[in-house]
C-alpha cells in the first residue's frame, strides 16, 4: 500500500488527493 504524504508534514493519509510525489516529497 503506497503512503500519501500531506504537503508540509510527514502524515500518513491514504487519499490520492494528497498524491503530490509519492515517496520523492521531501
Amino acid at each position: 500500500m503506497i503512503h500519501f504524504y500531506r504537503p508540509g508534514r510527514k502524515e500518513h493519509v491514504e487519499e490520492p488527493k494528497y498524491k503530490m510525489l509519492d515517496d520523492n516529497d521531501d
